[in-house]
């Protein structure tokens, strides 16, 4: 589904008007085609596996911008040269909103060069990759451990656990529940320092799913004090949803020397308990 009416849309739809009104039936500009079904991710593995919700992307044509649309998408494009310019970037739902559409700015864009002829269809899969700016700080599949197990509650009995119930690529993720005794506070073994350097962005990636709410933020650290800093409250899902979350305003807010990244549930026991499972976590900012 298009999520904006292009330029150029709206010039061959005015030329179309014009030669029906027009008696002496002036031709207007054709237009060629351009589909796109899917994307490919081509990062490299250590990255965390090819798991993303690259489902829009921003669309620029001989330059000029013409829109975000939502994949698959086919849409009409009339050239103005022999050769065209074509540079498609990767969006996301900022934070999980379906409303904010954005450029996912921590992945390269994709060009192609490209003599369109009119009448014709052209398919493109674009290819995305992380910029070699994009500095990870920590990524956790869960494969071969956990370090999602910082007891952020100093209640031993409240831990979280790899599973192989569920998970989101490869066979373990982390089982965040509230089973015994009502509500975890976890976070990362990890303390994330250096992120406030001359404001770089900061995103966090990660798939969950849950049947309760779960809170999520940072835990800003230093002078032997430990600040919980809440960002967003993650709805239950029945599936594997992706989530790519933008934490540079919070980092900006509240400026720590180290973070850690939490998970925060509250419930109850038994049949009654939360349950919520996260794998491929990512930390990443923009060098």
């Amino acid at each position: 589904m298009q999520h904006a009416i292009t330029y150029y849309f709206l010039t061959f739809f005015t030329c179309f008007i014009l030669v029906s009104c027009n008696p002496f039936g002036i031709q207007g500009p054709e237009p060629a085609f351009l589909n796109i079904d899917e994307i490919s991710i081509v990062h490299d593995f250590a990255e965390g596996p090819r798991n993303h919700r690259i489902d829009h992307v921003e669309i620029f044509f001989e330059n000029f911008s013409i829109g975000f649309y939502e994949l698959p998408v086919e849409l009409a494009l009339i050239p103005t040269q022999e050769i065209s310019n074509l540079t498609i970037f990767p969006a996301i739902q900022l934070n999980g909103q379906v409303t904010e559409i954005v450029e996912y700015e921590m992945m390269t864009s994709y060009t192609v060069d490209q003599a369109f002829e009119i009448g014709e269809t052209y398919t493109i899969t674009p290819e995305f990759d992380y910029k070699e700016s994009s500095i990870f700080d920590y990524v956790e599949t869960f494969e071969s451990g956990n370090s999602l197990n910082y007891d952020a509650d100093e209640i031993d009995s409240t831990i979280t656990v790899r599973s192989t119930d569920e998970a989101a690529n490869g066979i373990y993720s982390c089982l965040v529940s509230t089973e015994k005794n009502g509500d975890i506070y976890t976070a990362t073994n990890f303390l994330f320092t250096g992120l406030i350097n001359n404001n770089q962005n900061v995103f966090v990636e990660f798939n969950y799913k849950s049947n309760g709410p779960i809170e999520m933020g940072f835990i800003g650290e230093g002078n032997a004090l430990a600040l919980p800093i809440p960002f967003i409250t993650l709805n239950p899902q029945s599936e594997w949803r992706k989530m790519y979350l933008d934490l540079t305003p919070l980092i900006i807010e509240v400026p720590a020397p180290g973070y850690r990244l939490y998970f925060r549930a509250s419930g109850g026991t038994g049949e009654n308990a939360t349950e919520a499972y996260f794998d491929n976590i990512k930390i990443l900012h923009q060098e």
